[in-house]
């Protein structure tokens, strides 16, 4: 062979070798890009905050299993210029979509399970959930309020039996105050009530299945009074003291004198007092004004006030007040908590 034929055979031989790397190489980008980490469906919940970075996408990425290589993902939307496109909010993803699939994803191009987060507090009554449901654009206020009021309760009872002893007809009460996962978008009532009366199911009314009582109230005049319990106190490990002095109140046949049960009355006022002539006010939920407990719950109870409903403390407690820091003073007699009541009210007025 001479050199001429010898260095052509070279230049051949290295184009090939130059080919089969290049080869390779899209092989190997091709395998990260287009073949998922995994073949076995399991779905996984996953929160992009945010203003999170591509550092801190690929890390959540990473400890959910989803992607095979963290600097892969990281090179990919900066060489592409993806990272500004990625959307943030809570995504239900799965091993078994690829990478390119999951930056579609997350750019909001290819169809993902996005998902919207409610928390519902402790004390909340109707009007506050359907805001809350409302500000995430799943649902109109008065869509929700109009389920809630009228139709829930009949749509539900066969499959929750515990709505049948609501003699009304709204559901107030009944929804769960729990943390809770809806798919983006306009959602129908029913999907959006469904897990709210199911947790109450598990957390609420299993409760009242399962452990003793001591208390002779049933079960819907447990969760009114429970739900007044709720909005009453601060301090957790008040509530079976304030339980106490209802239950004292309505051995003795005294008023309970709910200040929260007005507030319920009174609607959506942008006040934390009461006047005289809110005192007055005719309405069924004004405790100071009728004997017994209101007609319905006036917010959703959590399990502590719950369980204080229906095991009291064991005290002689009548009365009690805010001391303004959270707690409250507790008294026996009228004479001591008028005295504590002008005390703690001169204190907050100075």
């Amino acid at each position: 062979m001479n050199l001429i034929k010898f260095k052509r055979y070279i230049k051949i031989k290295s184009k090939i070798w130059w080919l089969l790397a290049i080869i390779i190489i899209l092989i190997l980008v091709a395998s990260e890009l287009f073949l998922p980490k995994s073949f076995h469906a399991k779905f996984c919940e996953i929160n992009i905050p945010e203003g999170a970075n591509s550092e801190k996408i690929a890390e959540l990425l990473t400890s959910k299993k989803l992607i095979k290589n963290k600097l892969f993902f990281k090179l990919y939307i900066k060489t592409f210029g993806i990272e500004k496109k990625l959307q943030s909010g809570i995504y239900v993803l799965s091993p078994t979509y690829s990478l390119w699939q999951i930056c579609k994803m997350l750019e909001g191009q290819e169809k993902a399970k996005l998902l919207v987060k409610v928390t519902i507090p402790e004390g909340s009554k109707l009007t506050k959930i359907a805001d809350l449901f409302a500000e995430k654009g799943l649902i109109s206020k008065q869509q929700f309020l109009d389920f809630a009021n009228f139709k829930a309760k009949v749509y539900f009872q066969n499959n929750y039996p515990f709505l049948k002893q609501n003699p009304e007809t709204n559901i107030e009460g009944f929804l769960f105050p729990d943390t809770y996962l809806f798919t983006k978008g306009p959602t129908s009532p029913e999907l959006i009530f469904e897990p709210m009366l199911k947790q109450f199911k598990n957390k609420i009314f299993s409760l009242w299945q399962n452990q003793p009582k001591t208390q002779n109230l049933n079960f819907y005049q447990t969760l009114i009074l429970a739900s007044i319990i709720e909005r009453e106190a601060y301090l957790k490990e008040e509530m079976p003291y304030i339980a106490s002095v209802f239950y004292n109140r309505l051995k003795n046949g005294y008023r309970l004198a709910s200040c929260v049960t007005v507030f319920y009355a009174l609607g959506d006022i942008d006040r934390t007092y009461l006047t005289y002539k809110d005192l007055k006010i005719d309405s069924k939920y004004n405790t100071y004004k009728y004997q017994g407990l209101p007609p319905t719950p006036i917010a959703s109870p959590g399990i502590i006030s719950f369980k204080a409903a229906m095991n009291p403390e064991k005290s002689d407690y009548l009365y009690f007040v805010a001391k303004g820091n959270g707690s409250h003073h507790f008294s026996k007699s009228f004479k001591e908590h008028e005295f504590y009541r002008k005390k703690y009210l001169k204190a907050l007025r100075s």
